[in-house]
Formats: structure tokens, sequence, C-alpha cells
């Protein structure tokens, strides 16, 4: 995927915003990103009734952006609206940053008569907000469940009945920017009219994936062959590694 935008904005002499010599800002923008995703999947079903499901897979994304923004002021003429001629150059700019993110992932479901069931799922996801020591994260789940009205002694038809539990965790690195890992550095200073850096954040290479952990005990219902149905959940999450900036 890719995207590509311009701006362009002029403002003449005789503008309230052209500082009555003209002022004009260039900027440019793009963005590109790539997405793999392969799954391989296998099904099957045993003499005895049990069914199994399972899956692998991998993903792989990659994200890249740059911009360029320059504004001029004084311009020989409106004709001549374009930066290469202005008198002077009021602000310039340019960046680039990149992240990417690649996952493992697999699940397993087993399901004997459509009276229990058994998932059990887990996926490694590595990013490049982190520092290589602790760029990837595991994040395992498990869930049963049990239809209590699939079972023999079960004689109403019109009423179903189905308990659940499960447990698992999930990643989050929203809250940090691609490089917060790392020292940053800022051109474009001037040090006794020479042109330097100067660093603006230190980085923390302990910064490691945000682990939320989720535990539910649920039951679903339903009444008169379906006319009237209920779900009654608790559940309690934990989360730890908490991702921030601090102010």
């Amino acid at each position: 995927d890719f995207m590509y935008t311009e701006d362009y904005v002029y403002y003449s002499a005789k503008h309230m915003y052209g500082n009555s010599v003209g002022k004009l800002t260039d900027a440019r923008k793009a963005h590109s990103s790539l997405v793999t995703d392969n799954i391989l999947t296998y099904t099957h079903r045993f003499d005895c009734g049990l069914s199994l499901n399972a899956m692998v897979g991998h993903s792989f994304l990659s994200e890249t952006s740059s911009t360029a923004s320059q504004t001029g002021q004084g311009f020989p003429s409106e004709d001549f609206n374009v930066n290469s001629v202005a008198a002077e150059y009021t602000n310039v700019t340019s960046g680039r940053k990149s992240w990417s993110m690649q996952s493992f992932m697999s699940r397993v479901t087993l399901n004997h008569l459509d009276r229990y069931l058994v998932t059990i799922s887990a996926r490694t996801d590595g990013s490049s907000k982190f520092a290589q020591k602790n760029r990837y994260g595991f994040f395992p789940s498990l869930s049963v469940g049990w239809v209590a009205s699939e079972e023999p002694f079960w004689n109403d038809e019109k009423t179903k009945i189905k308990v659940r539990a499960s447990v698992g965790m999930t990643g989050n690195q929203g809250g940090i920017g691609h490089y917060a890992w790392i020292p940053l550095a800022n051109g474009g200073y001037n040090y006794l009219n020479e042109s330097g850096i100067a660093f603006m954040t230190k980085g923390n290479k302990n910064l490691k994936w945000e682990k939320a952990t989720q535990y539910d005990i649920g039951v679903d219902l339903s009444l008169f062959g379906g006319k009237f149905t209920a779900t009654a959940d608790i559940f309690r999450k934990d989360t730890k590694d908490l991702l921030y900036n601090k102010p």
C-alpha cells in the first residue's frame, strides 16, 4: 500500500498572511506499508466424535513514512510563486521513520460431540519498537466450554445452556513511539555559527511489551427455542508493564 500527498499554500503580498512580501508553504508526505499473512489450517473428525481444527500462521508488517516541508517568503512577483526564487526560507523540515512487526501464531480447537469444547492458542509478536532483548513477547490463551444441553440426560429441546471459561494474555505496543528505546537527536542546531545536533531523548532499553491477562467465566442461555436468550459474564483483567509517555 502506498500513499502520497502534496500541500501547496501560497499567500500573495496583499493577503493578510502574506507578510506584505508573499509567503509559500510547499510540503510532501509519503507513506508505504507492506503486509504479508501466511496461514495453514488442518481439520479432522475422528470416529469417536472428536473434531480437531488446527492452525499455524505467520504475519509481517512494515511501515515507512517520510515528510519534507519548506516555507519561503519574499517573491519578486505573484507569477514567481515557487520557493526557488524566495528571498528567504523561514522554515525547512524533513523527516523519515519506519517500524516493523512480525508474528507467529497457532491455535488448536477440540470439539467432542458438540458438548465439550477446548481451544488453545498462542502467539509470539516481535516489534522493532523495543530493544533486541525485549523485542518478542509470548501471549497464550485457553478456553473451555461445556454445552450441558447436549448431554444425554437433557430432555428439553427448546432450552439450551452453555458454560464457558477462559484465560488469555494480549500484548500492546501502542503507547510509545517508533524509536522510544534509543536516544534521539535532532540536527540543524547552531553552535558558534556551525551546524550541529542536539539530543532530544535519552531512550529506554528496558521498555517491553505491555501485557494484559484476562480471566472470564460465562453462561449462555437460550429459552423457548431461541425466542429468549441471555448471557452472563464475570471477568477480571490485570495489566502489567504499562506503556505510556511520562509528562
